[in-house]
């Protein structure tokens, strides 16, 4: 589940050297960290969205196995009598 935490903070040291070239009077490199940062913090949310995702599924499976056992108590109680 963490794995998007490490894109965004690769992301955030990308920003920061970005700042540091910027100060320094390198634009064009500043420019390229910017983009390849923000690349980075998207790639990291498509990732937290995924997990989330993978969660809520996961989640509902657990539901629905519970739902059948329960279901299938009662069916076989209904069976016996």
């Amino acid at each position: 589940m963490l794995s998007h935490v490490k894109f965004k903070l690769i992301a955030v040291v990308f920003f920061f050297f970005a700042l540091v070239f910027l100060l320094d009077g390198y634009i064009a490199i500043a420019f390229l960290l910017v983009l390849i940062g923000i690349g980075m913090w998207a790639w990291g949310n498509v990732r937290l969205k995924a997990a989330r995702e993978e969660g809520e599924i996961k989640k509902d499976a657990r539901r629905q196995a519970k739902y059948d056992k329960v279901f299938n108590k009662e069916y076989y109680k209904e069976r016996r009598k």
